[in-house]
């Protein structure tokens, strides 16, 4: 049975448009116009966001898979870890973005399959532990 590592990153509207202000080229090759934008909304039914920029006529609705770039770029440059190799997906809530990214390991990491000598001597203390008392 495989380990999950789940995590979720939460991204709220204010968040959201410092992130595109302070992201200018990042925001333009996910398909956003140049300059900040002055309001958001969260469509849940169509997973995406819609940014209102002054300039523009219509809102400029981006999708899903923009969005995860956005945020992966984001989460790089803030020093947030996220693993390389990872399932993503990208929650739009009424009021937020959530960024779900799941780790999966099909067997233990190393660090779990060995065992420093003082934690066996822990293990043998606690009744039905498999471990053996030194």
């Amino acid at each position: 049975m495989p380990i999950y590592d789940q995590r979720e990153i939460t991204f709220d509207a204010p968040c959201l448009l410092a992130i595109v202000a302070a992201s200018a080229r990042v925001a333009q090759a996910v398909g956003l116009p140049p300059g900040a934008p002055s309001n958001i909304t969260f469509d849940v039914e169509e997973r995406g966001v819609a940014f209102l920029y002054p300039d523009e006529e219509e809102p400029v609705v981006i999708g899903s898979n923009a969005l995860a770039a956005l945020l992966i770029s984001y989460c790089m440059s803030a020093g947030i870890r996220i693993p390389r190799q990872l399932d993503r997906e990208v929650r739009i809530d009424p009021e937020a973005v959530v960024f779900v990214c799941t780790t999966s390991y099909i067997v233990a990491p190393a660090v779990l399959a060995t065992m420093p000598p003082g934690v066996a001597r822990m293990q043998s203390a606690v009744p039905g532990s498999a471990a053996k008392p030194e």
